[in-house]
């Protein structure tokens, strides 16, 4: 898997949140869920144009051992060679890159949401505070987030 930073992609990226992935590759089988959600990420927010690279010629030899094998080479041969070659650039190469794709965000999606199913376990599995200060935020980085402070006798909210 590869990624590459679009033309204006670097003034989309005003933080450079996305500067380790303006030229990107990995494997796919060594991709981690946080990987995959970032580059996603990117790429919906155009600064990233991701694919897959698969080894064409690898895939091409491949169609041509099963399609024509060791057979003598007939003038529907050149035929069947160019429709394989033209039936992979259009279907068969885009949606192998459609399906591992999307099998990557399905994996790190699933992957995530259990990470932030014991993370808020663990969270609510606390012992409750007693007679102690406490702040809270629904999103720190919100413009509108609300805070709590609260003790046993008294509680404030603010809105920022």
């Amino acid at each position: 898997m590869t990624s590459t930073v679009k033309a204006k992609g670097k003034d989309l990226d005003e933080k450079g949140v996305y500067q380790q992935y303006y030229d990107f590759s990995e494997k796919v089988k060594h991709m981690t869920a946080t990987r995959t959600l970032a580059l996603n990420r990117g790429e919906k927010e155009k600064v990233l144009t991701v694919k897959v690279t698969v080894d064409q010629d690898a895939v091409l030899l491949f169609l041509h051992d099963r399609l024509i094998g060791s057979r003598l080479r007939t003038p529907a041969t050149a035929f069947i060679e160019d429709a394989y070659a033209d039936s992979y650039k259009r279907f068969i190469g885009p949606a192998i890159e459609r399906e591992v794709r999307g099998e990557l965000t399905d994996t790190a999606a699933t992957k995530s949401v259990k990470v932030f199913g014991q993370n808020l376990y663990n969270l609510l599995m606390q012992a409750p505070s007693r007679e102690k200060w406490c702040w809270a935020s629904t999103l720190p980085t919100a413009p509108a987030a609300s805070w709590r402070w609260s003790t046993k006798t008294a509680s404030f909210w603010r809105l920022r």
